[in-house]
């Protein structure tokens, strides 16, 4: 297992897209199984109902599409994150590599050893592809997302991780991200109680799975 505590807030910039787990905090782990095709991108505001969205912000909350920040993964907004709101999104786990360049600036300065040179290189690798206008299939795209998964502590393979930004102790989002069926989810809860609210962690769990 690839291990850098100490040195992940150093990602927090990629928050939305690429998986940031501070060491110590609580991230559940899925082992990654599937090899089927991405199905379509729904309409992101159609993947959670009314019920779900009261449930998770503990408030009635109108949608709004949007984007993720710093990429163009079309995502759904309700509220305010600062405040009280939800941000949702599920995209062909291609599209989410598109961040991957992101996430190797990111690593890159991370301090020297933090990182095994080999993951470093293999992702370089991958965004490299990027940057040259190329895709990384939807299957491969889901490898790399275990990697960095991995490298925030989680065992290899692993497929989820639900963390408590910015921190256990003072959290003010909870964000869910998952790639499983070559699809990438992720859903973003901002609420003033979450310290307060411990089962709310289990239900943005329980939306990824619902999500898969």
């Amino acid at each position: 297992m690839i291990r850098m505590c100490g040195a992940v807030g150093s990602i927090a910039s990629v928050a939305a897209v690429l998986v940031l787990a501070g060491c110590g905090q609580d991230s559940g782990g899925d082992e990654q199984t599937s090899e089927a095709a991405p199905p379509p991108a729904a309409a992101p505001c159609t993947l959670l109902d009314a019920a779900a969205i009261e449930d998770l912000a503990g408030t009635a909350l109108e949608g709004s599409a949007n984007t993720i920040n710093g990429t163009d993964l079309a995502a759904c907004r309700y509220g305010n994150l600062s405040e009280v709101g939800i941000q949702v999104a599920r995209v062909p786990a291609n599209e989410w590599a598109t961040a991957l360049p992101a996430a190797v600036d990111a690593l890159k300065k991370m301090p020297a050893g933090a990182i095994p040179p080999g993951v470093v290189t293999q992702l370089e690798d991958a965004a490299k592809l990027i940057d040259e206008g190329k895709s990384i299939p939807a299957d491969e795209a889901c490898d790399y997302f275990s990697t960095l998964l991995e490298v925030q502590n989680q065992p290899p393979g692993s497929t989820k991780s639900v963390t408590l930004y910015p921190s256990a102790r003072a959290p003010k989002t909870i964000n869910g991200q998952q790639c499983v069926d070559n699809t990438y989810t992720t859903i973003t809860v901002g609420r003033p109680d979450i310290a307060t609210t411990p089962d709310l962690k289990t239900k943005v769990e329980t939306i990824l799975d619902q999500l898969k």
